[in-house]
């Protein structure tokens, strides 16, 4: 089980994403279910992407899980191997690379895969 139904351990802001029930003064977002918690995680990864410039795992890791908080050379070392790709190759936003990038950072956030055919759900729905 995925806590709080969020794969990428999102933090918690003013802006409220489809799906999100976070109880007040909590620090992460809280999915009613884990199809909300994938998509908000693909969509934000998506950002990261194509508006933030974050166009490899390095710069997509190190924004996502910074130094200050995480062994953030290890999570992108495993991240790249996981994708079979080198750290500072160009993404490619696709529903292919997308998908492996957020169930990579999953296995990294919480030591749990979530099914495919979850994560393919939640990227229809962005």
């Amino acid at each position: 089980m995925i806590k709080r139904n969020n794969p990428g351990n999102i933090r918690a802001t003013s802006i409220k994403w489809l799906g999100e029930n976070t109880p007040r003064g909590e620090a992460f977002c809280h999915f009613r279910d884990l199809l909300y918690g994938c998509r908000a995680m693909l969509k934000l990864l998506k950002r990261y992407i194509e508006v933030k410039e974050s166009n490899t795992i390095r710069l997509v890791v190190s924004r996502w899980a910074p130094p200050s908080e995480n062994n953030t050379g290890s999570y992108i070392d495993y991240v790249a191997r996981s994708m079979d790709t080198h750290p500072d190759d160009d993404l490619v936003v696709d529903k292919d690379t997308l998908i492996r990038l957020a169930s990579a950072m999953t296995w990294m956030e919480h030591g749990q895969a979530i099914p495919r055919n979850t994560w393919e759900k939640a990227f229809n729905m962005i």
